[in-house]
């Protein structure tokens, strides 16, 4: 499919309709119910990235008029990859995964703990110089709240 894309560094509260039971994944393959384009936008892709330091996406849209989109997401080990193919209107869309890591289940993680604690903004988090090996270099990101700190801190991984 030839494509225009767009892509970046991938540097629970409510209840999403969409944030009931994991991947249905057999031999690699399986769907899932979260729309792929609600895990690149600036906000959520953000708080994604703040768990992902190792991974990278690129949203890829077909050039035939259909709405369709291809989400790519690859580790920088080269070993895992995953895509999550977007169709309008659908309920569910298809992945597939390959590698020692399962790509989409961790960014659709990140995304439910991003959504699950409000859809903070980007604007809302701060870098705090505390908790070395948290971020590269040290630090670690917290949502402000009005008036104080959410109490949320969002690592990198282990």
């Amino acid at each position: 499919m030839a494509a225009a894309a767009r892509g970046s560094r991938m540097c629970p509260a409510t209840r999403a309709p969409w944030a009931v039971g994991p991947l249905r994944v057999a031999s690699g393959r399986g769907t899932t119910d979260v729309p792929p384009q609600h895990v690149v936008q600036d906000d959520s892709a953000f708080f994604v990235g703040l768990h992902l330091t190792d991974a990278w996406y690129r949203w890829c849209e077909a050039d035939d008029g259909s709405g369709e989109a291809t989400l790519w997401l690859l580790a920088d080990d080269g070993a895992s990859w995953a895509t999550v193919e977007y169709t309008p209107d659908a309920e569910r869309y298809g992945v597939e995964q390959y590698g020692p890591r399962a790509l989409w289940d961790e960014v659709r993680e990140a995304f439910l703990r991003w959504y699950g604690l409000g859809r903070p903004e980007r604007s809302r988090f701060t870098r705090e110089p505390r908790s070395p090996g948290v971020l590269p270099g040290g630090g670690a990101f917290a949502a402000k709240g009005g008036g104080g700190r959410v109490g949320v801190t969002a690592g990198c991984g282990p």
